[in-house]
């Protein structure tokens, strides 16, 4: 121990100059802001502290690492260490860490600077950095070591480095286009790459000087030998590591997350999972058919909200255009948001006949974010961007027509799929109003079916054929009536907001009015009435079978949410689903409502983000459940 000690004593001593230059770069850093005038003396006293803490310790680590071996190899001076009573084991350890301790002092004395600055850096930053900087260390010696030895095998190491550079890009590029590239650099992966990484190289060092001594051709033979054995199982590692995250299952998701998104008829549905579970945190979103259980992984950066057809046999979304190497550090903002300034592609999704098949084609309008509405052959979708909204043949990608039209909440192809029908809150004056216009592409006459002044808060809760219902203020509904455009106002004693209304298939209307359920005609007449205790809040409304009313009911407390299932002509309850609460979108604006007695309007979600349906024989059936943990 006392000759490890006493080499890296001696590493220290020949190289202090660098302790002496951080040392002093770091006083004049300090020093500046004291001397500079107050205006803009802290600013730039960030700016030149930061530059140091990033430049100098990088240059401090390459420079250490070039010349602790390979330079005393090179010249013959590392044979004197091995003239005296002194092993290969203790000289390597006795070296770096020497080395260690420089490039550690350097970088503290460029940290201290910075964290007086006021520059908030945590403390994983911090220690993730300075293993990078050992790490970068030892890289140096290696390729210092390799270079100096003289020897032609130098030529195969870059080659194979090469090599190695292209498999691990090609695999890390893998994981992105699956939306997984992420986990590479979270803070529980990161640490363990750079320390792997660290070790082999130092390993490698070690076989250096215990099988070459001071010869340096033979140390460069060991050398290579093992960083380039390492580096082999390193990458098979890496892929093995690759394809079991990305094989990641619904069940080991931690049960759905929101938004989950449901086709108003068949059995498809696509959800994404709580980004804490999954494997090493990789979540994809799922594309699924609910009957069967297969399913499609699909990246969640080029996932947004879809538009279904009817029968729910395809889906349409826009696909954000992102590159590759940007999925190693995702923006998780994106998912279901819209497409990036880059021209996106158009997915199409064709559902029901088992696994679903998703394919892209180029997307001509260039600022589309979002899918509105498929008409009733899946020929043609709605999307809409920036400047407007677009009609989309869907085979080609192609432009069929276009309106300027924005602030969209919803659209919807009416029959016979010549005219479409939109639901808008346009901002073209002070008043705030909620429209509702058909638009026939055609021809590109526009026709406004019904106008409802409203509160900037406005929410479209539901719409069925010619009835819609939206969020006029903190406590009222309008039942809009698009055929004659009839408006029907509605006010609860209590705030309410969004609130949740749907369109029954008899044609009466179920909304939430604070401290209870209304069940009223296109006219405003109440049916029936169900009563919702305090504190708590209708979370959404759906028809599990014609003429049947589920509602759920939110609470705080997990063990009092439950759905209550409702006769809709009378009132009467008939039944209560404790833990359960309704499945899928909320509001009208993401999604039409499911069809009675769908597939959609029977799925259920638990407390712990379990989907279950109920069969109407009253039986339950997973769906997708979730991992003991």
């Amino acid at each position: 121990m006392s000759a490890v000690l006493g080499i890296a004593r001696q590493e220290v001593s020949t190289r202090r100059f660098l302790l002496a230059a951080a040392a002093a770069l770091s006083l004049l850093a300090w020093a500046l802001r004291a001397v500079l005038p107050p205006g803009w003396s802290r600013e730039l006293g960030q700016s030149l502290a930061l530059v140091l803490f990033l430049a100098f310790p990088i240059a401090a680590a390459i420079a250490v690492g070039s010349s602790l071996v390979g330079r005393d190899l090179a010249e013959g001076r590392l044979s004197f260490y091995f003239s005296r009573p002194l092993s290969a084991g203790a000289l390597w350890a006795g070296k770096f860490l020497g080395g260690t301790i420089l490039v550690a002092g350097a970088f503290l004395c460029c940290y201290l600077p910075l964290a007086l600055s006021g520059v908030g850096i945590g403390r994983e930053a911090v220690a993730i950095w300075l293993l990078a900087l050992v790490g970068l260390m030892a890289f140096a010696h290696t390729i210092s070591s390799m270079y100096r030895s003289g020897s032609r095998l130098f030529a195969l190491d870059l080659s194979l480095g090469a090599v190695l550079v292209t498999v691990i890009v090609v695999q890390v590029r893998h994981l992105g286009i699956a939306g997984a590239g992420h986990v590479l650099l979270t803070t529980a992966a990161l640490p363990f790459d750079l320390a792997v990484a660290a070790a082999a190289l130092l390993a490698a060092a070690a076989a250096q000087l215990a099988y070459g001594r001071a010869d340096a051709r033979r140390g460069h033979v060991a050398l290579s030998a093992t960083v380039w054995t390492l580096a082999l199982v390193a990458v098979a590692a890496l892929a093995l590591w690759s394809r079991w995250v990305l094989g990641v299952t619904p069940a080991e998701v931690g049960g759905v997350r929101h938004p989950l998104l449901v086709a108003p008829s068949g059995s498809a549905l696509l959800f994404k999972g709580a980004p804490e579970h999954g494997r090493a945190g990789f979540s994809p979103v799922f594309l699924m058919d609910g009957e069967s259980g297969s399913y499609v992984r699909l990246a969640p950066e080029r996932v947004t909200f879809p538009a279904f057809t009817a029968d729910g046999s395809a889906a349409v979304w826009v696909a954000p255009a992102v590159s590759w190497w940007w999925y190693v550090t995702p923006d998780p903002g994106l998912l279901f948001r819209g497409a990036e300034a880059r021209r996106a592609a158009l997915a199409v999704a064709r559902l029901g006949h088992g696994t679903p098949v998703v394919e892209e084609r180029a997307l001509e309008p260039p600022d589309a974010e979002l899918a509105l509405a498929l008409d009733g052959d899946g020929q043609r979708v709605l999307v809409s961007g920036r400047s407007g909204v677009s009609l989309v043949d869907i085979a080609s990608g192609r432009l069929v027509a276009e309106a300027p039209l924005s602030n969209i909440w919803a659209a919807d192809f009416l029959p016979g799929g010549a005219a479409v029908r939109f639901y808008q809150t346009p901002r073209d004056g002070s008043e705030h109003a909620f429209v509702v216009l058909d638009w026939t592409p055609k021809d590109g006459k526009r026709v406004e079916r019904a106008r409802v002044p409203v509160d900037p808060r406005v929410f479209l809760l539901a719409r069925r054929g010619d009835l819609a219902v939206v969020s006029t203020g903190m406590r009222g509904k309008a039942i809009i009536d698009t055929t004659s455009g009839a408006v029907r106002r509605l006010d609860s004693a209590t705030d309410d907001v969004p609130g949740a209304a749907l369109v029954l298939s008899t044609g009466l209307v179920a909304l939430s009015l604070g401290e209870e359920v209304r069940i009223v005609t296109r006219d405003g007449d109440a049916v029936a009435r169900l009563p919702v205790e305090p504190r708590t809040s209708v979370y959404a409304l759906r028809e599990p079978a014609p003429g049947e009313l589920a509602v759920g009911l939110w609470t705080l407390s997990l063990d009092r949410r439950r759905t209550v299932f409702v006769d809709a002509a009378t009132g009467t309850v008939r039944r209560v689903e404790q833990g359960l609460l309704p499945a899928g979108v909320r509001y009208g604006a993401m999604d039409t409502q499911p069809q009675p007695g769908s597939f959609a309007s029977r799925l259920f979600t638990g407390s712990r983000g379990e989907l279950v349906t109920l069969e109407p024989d009253g039986r339950k059936r997973a769906i997708v459940g979730v991992a003991a943990r």
